[in-house]
């Protein structure tokens, strides 16, 4: 490490090799992490008195010290970069969210293969379709393959217990293979036409569908042959809006534009010669970084993290030169263990068009993109004069309580800025030791936690609070901040209709100088803006406490007793049989159980029985 201040002696002892380097600002903080060939060559370049760019002069402005590690060669250089950019998020260094890996469809090799939708690694023993652009994709697929070729979706857990069969052979969804409604050859006749349709392959399933009704129609078997009628006609109905048949390939198209300070990349998936989604992605670019910077930070962040499977296809297709395409594509390759090709897409060539496509969408995701941007601006501003504010309000937070008759209650916090909704800043608290139902606490509560840390940590504190409630909930709200002595922040809540008319709400602040309540009469942007995190927010509360709920119905008592984990509590159920018999037995017998002392059985025995007394 070396101080910004005193370079030489540092410069002059860099060794020659691979390495990256982290720069940190007067906070300790790192605010920018690079890769290089040479170090001595790339971290000297900094430190030359001409020929900085916009962004370097920027950066040299706040570094104050330097950081370099050495690696073997280029590759690991590259992975150690990703990895460290994904870690500390330098403000430097150009960032993608982190999303869900992309949804597949998946074929089991059972007797009678399931198919279902399926995020995560990949495992073996199983086929993978895709990747599909979002879960709604995928749903439609399946339901698609479950209308026409009537594959099972269920559990194996589930179909192995059927003893009649289910819904979905009522509604002829399935064959009901459960209960040997249909022979094995049969059924992997559908599973096989099925593979062949997922992997672009239409007009051969299309064309054995047609044979197969000309033959029944022949033998006058009129109702089979009407069936397969049905199934063409729906394939070809589904066919033409939704795929864009080209020459066979699986290949990601990644098309990079930028307009008005705003950089988007569209993501084509062509899968087995089609494409079969499309995904906009909008990082966070310092100034002045150049569109080459962009292109290598996503195929960096996003290719090469090998913790998650991303189903590298065998050709990712850009539309940026690339200096480094070479070292990209092999450290890629040694990484994911593939043969991937790293292709720069001309104005020629079979991958134009997918090319063009991209483009077209880009440019379009990006006009999508400002004029929302530009739309919630505008709500915001209206915000800020409704309310008579000197500055406009970069930060809003809502809170929101959910529970069922007071169980699992779960308060949640929502935070919007003039981008929109920013999920990585979202909260949930789990709420305890209040009485059931009682959401005045529960609210207090999560308030005193939130803000009390936000008091210690005042970067990320709103300049707005929002909360989904009326007069009371308000006046909890404004006793949490007076007792935190925050009465700086402009606290309101949103209330429905009495009548609970659709779209109907009204809108209150509390006052701390007066300490009351006021009527806000909010135009239609600012009221929109309000309602649209409100929902947000009960959304998010919602899902919340659902998750916590179906946590607790799936748990075991045994689970809450310190000094009991997953193995101990196994032991307890394969000695007595069940959480029943636990309950029944008495300190002695609990004591013979491997790995429960006398302590362990004590402090079971008491738990247990009193939660029996409850």
């Amino acid at each position: 490490m070396v101080l910004i201040s005193d370079p030489k002696s540092f410069l002059k002892n860099l060794p020659l090799c691979s390495g990256v380097y982290q720069m940190f600002d007067v906070n300790d903080k790192i605010i920018y992490v690079g890769k290089a060939k040479n170090l001595k060559n790339r971290v000297t370049n900094y430190f030359q008195k001409t020929g900085h760019d916009l962004k370097k002069h920027a950066l040299m402005q706040q570094a104050v010290k330097i950081e370099v590690t050495i690696t073997a060669n280029e590759n690991e250089a590259l992975l150690l970069e990703g990895n460290l950019i994904k870690q500390y998020k330098p403000r430097y260094n150009i960032l993608f969210k982190d999303d869900k890996s992309f949804p597949y469809l998946v074929l089991s090799k059972d007797k009678f293969p399931r198919l279902f939708s399926y995020r995560g690694t990949k495992e073996a023993g199983y086929e993978y379709f895709g990747p599909y652009s979002n879960s709604l994709a995928t749903r439609e697929t399946l339901h698609f393959a479950q209308k026409v070729f009537c594959i099972r979706s269920c559990s194996d857990t589930f179909f192995r217990h059927r003893t009649r069969p289910c819904l979905q052979y009522q509604i002829q969804r399935c064959t009901a293979p459960c209960v040997g409604y249909v022979s094995e050859a049969e059924y992997h006749e559908q599973v096989s036409m099925l593979e062949q349709l997922l992997r672009g392959k239409n007009r051969i399933v299309l064309d054995e569908l047609t044979k197969r009704m000309q033959e029944a129609a022949a033998d006058k078997k009129f109702e089979l042959a009407a069936q397969y009628r049905d199934k063409i006609a729906y394939i070809r109905e589904v066919q033409t809006p939704q795929r864009v048949t080209k020459e066979g390939g699986e290949s990601d198209v990644i098309a990079l534009v930028e307009q008005g300070g705003v950089y988007c990349l569209q993501v084509l998936f062509v899968r087995f010669g089609s494409v079969v989604g499309s995904q906009a992605y909008f990082p966070n670019v310092p100034e002045f970084s150049t569109l080459e910077e962009v292109i290598t930070a996503f195929l960096t962040q996003k290719y090469l993290d090998f913790a998650i499977e991303k189903g590298v296809p065998k050709n990712i297709c850009i539309n940026i030169y690339l200096a480094e395409r070479a070292v990209l594509q092999e450290t890629l390759n040694n990484v994911l263990n593939t043969k991937t090709k790293l292709l720069m897409v001309t104005t020629k060539g079979k991958y134009h068009s997918w090319m063009q496509m991209a483009l077209t969408n880009a440019k379009e995701s990006v006009q999508r993109h400002l004029l929302l941007h530009a739309n919630l601006l505008d709500r915001f501003q209206v915000l800020q004069t409704t309310l008579q504010l000197t500055d406009l309000p970069q930060r809003i937070e809502c809170f929101d309580v959910s529970h069922s008759a007071g169980e699992a209650t779960v308060a949640a916090c929502v935070v919007f800025t003039t981008s929109g909704a920013e999920k990585k800043d979202y909260r949930h608290f789990n709420i305890e030791n209040v009485a059931a139902g009682d959401d005045y606490a529960a609210m207090h509560q999560a308030l005193l936690r939130r803000y009390g840390y936000l008091k210690e940590h005042p970067a990320k504190m709103p300049q707005i609070l929002l909360i989904d409630g009326g007069a009371g909930q308000l006046n909890i709200a404004a006793n949490a901040l007076e007792a935190l002595a925050l009465e700086n922040i402009i606290l309101l809540a949103i209330t429905k209709d009495p009548e609970r008319k659709s779209g109907v709400d009204f809108i209150y602040q509390f006052r701390f100088t007066t300490k009351n309540i006021v009527s806000v009469d909010c135009p239609a942007p600012a009221l929109h803006l309000l309602q649209q995190i409100r929902d947000e927010t009960h959304r998010f509360a919602v899902t919340s406490h659902r998750q916590k709920r179906a946590k607790k119905r799936r748990g075991s008592i045994l689970e809450d007793i310190a000094g009991i984990g997953q193995k101990k509590r196994l032991a307890l159920y394969k000695h007595f049989g069940g959480l029943q018999e636990v309950k029944q037995a008495d300190v002695a017998a609990l004591v013979k159980v491997p790995g429960v002392n006398q302590k362990l059985a004590e402090e079971i025995y008491r738990v247990l029985h009193e939660e029996n007394k409850i």
